[in-house]
């Protein structure tokens, strides 16, 4: 028969046990909990915006440079990236010169071309313009009449520049069929200049050409310069009686203008 005290004393130490086993189970499951609040935080913050990250990033970056190794490491990796960049620049710059010297070189070709073109022709203005006229037949008797040279029709081709309009005189472009002939044809504009006829003889011109020799005229007229004229497609001038002739552009022209 047990004692009555011993299984007391028995009891009591089961309690104890129990209890003991109780609180350390409590106290792990305190400890999980405390484990896994950083990580509901994390979980229930916002994600981070461009906005945020680029607000933040200059400080980031500021720090990192302090660093010298950090320096070094960047310039480092960079270095490859910036050589091969550099020589791609190099490339297309050299590129991009060929290129432009091509096209200068296309152009001055082209101009050529152009020049050579027209230089057989000759622009008149003041013939009288009737609708339905025979041009060519004008222009024979015109140079007959006015500066004592013998053509024929068979020696150029002629048409007016624009539409008829009633009162008014298209200008007449004439192209010879012999630059000789052409030429001929030119120099009666002086006997034209001395008789005071109100015809006049000149070039056929490019457009750019034409509004160099508009200025030129232009700064004739405001006595900034002593003569200008035309030969084979270019604008020549003397800015003084007793000067050489000198090829010239607008910006020579505008240079002029100013002295």
């Amino acid at each position: 028969m047990s004692n009555p005290q011993e299984t007391q004393s028995q009891t009591k130490l089961d309690l104890f046990v129990i209890k003991g086993k109780r609180n350390r189970e409590e106290d792990e499951f305190c400890d999980a909990l405390e484990a896994i609040k950083p990580r509901e935080k994390r979980d229930k913050m916002a994600a981070m915006t461009t906005d945020d990250f680029l607000k933040i990033m200059p400080n980031i970056l500021k720090e990192a440079f302090k660093d010298k190794q950090v320096v070094a490491s960047l310039q480092e990796a960079v270095r490859p990236l910036l050589e091969t960049q550099s020589k791609k620049i190099n490339k297309l710059e050299k590129d991009l010169s060929d290129t432009k010297a091509k096209l200068q070189e296309l152009h001055k070709e082209l101009q050529s071309e152009q020049n050579q073109r027209l230089a057989l022709q000759v622009r008149v203005v003041g013939i009288q313009d009737d609708n339905n006229e025979r041009i060519q037949d004008k222009i024979v008797n015109f140079a007959k009449e006015k500066i004592d040279l013998t053509i024929a029709t068979a020696d150029f081709s002629a048409f007016r520049m624009g539409k008829y309009q009633d009162g008014k005189m298209r200008a007449i472009t004439i192209r010879f069929n012999d630059m000789n002939l052409r030429n001929k044809f030119y120099r009666g504009r002086e006997k034209l200049f001395k008789t005071k006829e109100r015809v006049f003889i000149n070039d056929d011109l490019p457009p750019k050409t034409a509004k160099v020799l508009t200025e030129g005229r232009k700064l004739k007229r405001e006595n900034k310069i002593y003569k200008v004229w035309t030969y084979r497609g270019q604008v020549y001038v003397k800015k003084k009686e007793k000067d050489e002739p000198k090829e010239v552009d607008l910006a020579d022209l505008k240079e002029m203008s100013q002295t």
